[in-house]
């Protein structure tokens, strides 16, 4: 910014006449002799004043010559015994220390003082996290946010001919239509227009089929002669003849049994159904660690299909990412271990995605009674470079810790729009004393924007606007507090029973302990469905169903799936596959698709399995390596790990993605943010 000599020299401030006047020939002074300037960005201007005083009972006109990248007034007036305050300037170039001087000349009096200054380079701040602002370079090496001007000019994905006001950015609402009768059109403030694909409620003749047309919408249709409506046993067969199911002679050669991705369909042959064995599902893609590597797995993948991984030698760290082909991207290292998180039976994670280009990981030292020992790094997710990190040393004056108190992160999320990410923190100060805070941070530098502050608060997710967290020590308490300011929206006393919150989406809070369905405008309970499980381990949400696992923390075998449109409708119960003993194996987390199924694994008897919402199953596959906790689905790509193994494994697999919209995992979107999908 520049600052013209003509105001400049409009600076001067002239004060009262000193009485202890000499004569017409006194002295001209000024002070201080030797003057600093506040340190500048270079390209930008720094101030420092000067008192000149004319010691004399003369009106004299005094002359300025500045040198160096200083600059002052040509010259100005100064009565006879009058001082002035006079502003100059520092504008420099190029970084570096710089000095110069100021000359004061009145008929033969001069008298000089020594300026000095010192530039920073500019540095290259991080975009502005939202319309009407803007990210600004300080002299000290740091961006701050400022707010742009009233009626300039802001772009916002749902808002046409945006206008700054009051930091907002306000016009038109963006007209979001593709003339096409199967999407519906949305606008997301965080992406834009949107265009969800309509899904064609089936008819419930087995010989129609729902289809969408551009212009008319769903429309039902007859499905071809010959179309399988039912069994086909090979010695009778169920087809559809002129749109009805009718029951006739099995063919020789008819399809008795559908292909799945590792097994060929099955055909009649002399009246009994032949299908080839079912073979190992092989990995389209495998990476493989090192001996001695702890392989964590989040299942976090961003909007193209990148793929996000710790590995951990006990001591470090590295953060691993790769394409959707298995095609190395990075590897970053880090001090520490992943943080496991919460120990509560709802599920956490210590990588999440902020947005295309941002990361969140949670690590901690390998010693767990070092007082610094948790802390959370903001990473590119571009190329995974450190962009900040926080730990106990900078939360300890603005949470007022004491010196020596450990402090625990024992969990985080991303909620609203800019987004914001949320710590669940804790300090323990002996016995029962303990504190804990809800704290946003913001995502482009880590700085804390608010905190709310509790006894013993459990778990915390989030929905597009709300963080909801749970009291749960002297007394138990159901929380929740606005994204943007941290205010509390509302609480309730539920006393009795737990309310640990699992998953939030249009307008619905999930809770468990026990599990019930309550709204998230004021925490009440709207239903209480018959829960196959009292207490699930996992809870998703999506296409108005709630999918659940029992809540046995060493193996799940069992979903259920809800329709919250009837909470009276019993759930649809999926055991699975019979392993040793007759009894079912071991789950790994299910995934709510875009065709209205879940994809889950099992194990020791190493299977993919889709379940449709009817609780019937598309297809199993045996795996070379059994999956154990989270995976990925996107592009027709299931990615998951076996731990004990130390490898991940991508499998090609007829389903494109998960849901569009919902928590289509138990920790939300494939962000792993404790959010929904938007």
């Amino acid at each position: 910014m520049r600052v013209s000599l003509a105001l400049a020299s409009m600076a001067a401030v002239f004060a009262c006449r000193d009485p202890s006047l000499v004569g017409a020939g006194g002295a001209l002074t000024v002070e201080p002799a030797h003057v600093v300037f506040p340190r500048a960005v270079v390209g930008d201007v720094s101030r420092a004043s000067v008192v000149l005083t004319n010691a004399s009972r003369a009106t004299r006109m005094v002359e300025l010559e500045v040198t160096g990248p200083f600059a002052g007034p040509p010259a100005l007036e100064l009565g006879g015994g009058e001082s002035a305050t006079l502003e100059l300037l520092f504008l420099p170039t190029s970084a570096g220390n710089a000095t110069g001087q100021v000359t004061f000349s009145a008929e033969r009096q001069v008298t000089r003082a020594g300026l000095e200054g010192a530039a920073v380079a500019p540095i290259s701040c991080p975009a502005a996290p939202a319309p009407c602002r803007a990210m600004q370079p300080t002299p000290e090496g740091t961006c701050v946010e400022v707010a742009a001007a009233d009626d300039s000019a802001c772009a916002a994905p749902c808002v046409e001919a945006g206008r700054c006001r009051q930091g907002q950015c306000v016009g038109g609402p963006r007209r979001c239509d593709d003339a096409d009768a199967c999407t519906t059109d949305a606008c997301d403030e965080a992406t834009g227009c949107v265009f969800v694909p309509v899904h064609c409620a089936a008819p419930a003749n087995p010989c129609e089929t729902a289809v969408c047309e551009a212009r008319a919408g769903c429309r039902v249709v007859e499905v071809l002669d010959g179309t399988a409506c039912g069994e086909n046993t090979c010695v009778t067969a169920k087809v559809c003849v002129a749109g009805q199911c009718r029951e006739v002679t099995a063919p020789e050669g008819s399809a008795c049994a559908p292909a799945s991705p590792c097994q060929a369909a099955g055909t009649c042959q002399q009246g009994r159904c032949s299908q080839p064995a079912a073979a190992p599902f092989v990995p389209a893609w495998s990476s493989l660690t090192a001996p001695g590597i702890t392989l964590t797995f989040p299942g976090v993948a961003d909007r193209n299909g990148n793929v996000y991984w710790l590995e951990s030698n006990g001591t470090t760290t590295e953060l691993v990412s790769v394409t959707i082909d298995g095609v190395p991207r990075f590897r970053r290292r880090s001090a520490g271990v992943p943080n496991p998180g919460s120990t509560y039976p709802v599920e956490t994670s210590p990588l999440m995605l902020v947005s295309d280009t941002q990361l969140v990981v949670l690590l901690r030292d390998p010693g767990t009674t070092k007082v610094a020992g948790h802390r959370v790094e903001g990473r590119s997710a571009v190329d995974g470079t450190l962009q900040w990190s926080r730990s106990r040393a900078d939360f300890a004056v603005p949470l007022g810790l004491a010196e020596g108190v450990p402090l625990w992160m024992m969990s985080a999320g991303v909620v609203g729009s800019p987004p914001r990410v949320f710590l669940n923190l804790r300090i323990n100060q002996g016995g029962a004393a303990w504190t804990s805070w809800v704290a946003a941070l913001e995502p482009s530098n880590g700085t804390l924007l608010w905190k709310h502050q509790s006894t013993y608060l459990s778990h915390t997710i989030a929905d597009e606007d709300t963080v909801y967290t749970y009291e749960d020590l002297w007394r138990h308490e159901l929380i929740a507090l606005a994204a943007a300011t941290g205010a509390q929206r509302w609480s309730l006393d539920v006393t009795g029973s737990a309310a640990v919150p699992a998953s939030a989406f249009g307008g619905r809070l999930f809770t468990v302990y026990p599990s019930v369905v309550r709204a998230t405008a004021t925490g009440l309970v709207s239903s209480s469905p018959a829960m196959a499980f009292w207490n699930p381990r996992h809870a998703l949400a999506a296409d108005g169903r709630l999918i659940s696992a029992d809540s046995n923390s060493f193996c799940s075998r069992f979903l259920a799936m809800y329709d919250l449109a009837t909470p009276a409708t019993p759930p649809v119960v999926w055991q699975s596959p019979p392993g040793p003993g007759a009894t079912g194996a071991c789950l790994s987390e299910p995934l709510v698709t875009s065709r209205q199924s879940v994809l889950v694994g099992s194990r020791p008897l190493s299977g993919l399995h889709e379940v449709r919402y009817d609780g019937t199953t598309r297809f199993s596959c045996p795996l070379p390596f059994a999956p154990s906790g989270p995976a990925v689905l996107t592009r027709a790509r299931w990615v998951t790990a076996s731990s004990s193994a130390g490898r991940v494994d991508a499998y090609d697999v007829p389903v494109q993605d998960v849901a569009p919209r919902g928590w289509v995992t138990a920790g939300g979107s494939l962000d792993r943010a404790n959010r929904p999908a938007r």
